[in-house]
């Protein structure tokens, strides 16, 4: 089964937050395939997480400068795009590695229930 993450959702949601800076308030997507991942595994979970993050960090470009707000859109865009991500996907070694990796417990996303 082919596998995806739509990333729409958690991009609007932190577009929202931002503030959009594009004229015609489009949510940048992308994709993150894993169907070739082992989510059972830590190192599947790693590596998605890794695409994950580097997806977010694409999307959310647009925020990035030098300014301190548009510092803080940028990292805040990401670490919601990723949590948004991470829910989404609903894999408890996905959820663990995640929650083990940031330090903001508050953000952390659901705890998977599946398996």
């Amino acid at each position: 089964m082919n596998k995806l993450i739509p990333f729409a959702s958690a991009i609007f949601v932190a577009f929202v937050v931002a503030g959009p800076s594009q004229a015609d308030d489009t949510p940048r997507t992308r994709t993150v395939r894993f169907a070739d991942l082992d989510l059972d595994k830590t190192e599947g979970a790693a590596t998605l997480f890794s695409r994950i993050r580097a997806a977010a960090r694409s999307v959310c470009d647009e925020h990035r400068g030098r300014e301190l707000i548009r510092q803080q859109r940028y990292i805040a865009c990401i670490d919601l795009a990723v949590a948004n991500a991470v829910a989404r996907v609903d894999e408890p070694t996905l959820t663990e590695y995640y929650a083990n990796r940031t330090s903001r417990p508050s953000s952390a996303p659901r705890v998977a229930s599946r398996h």
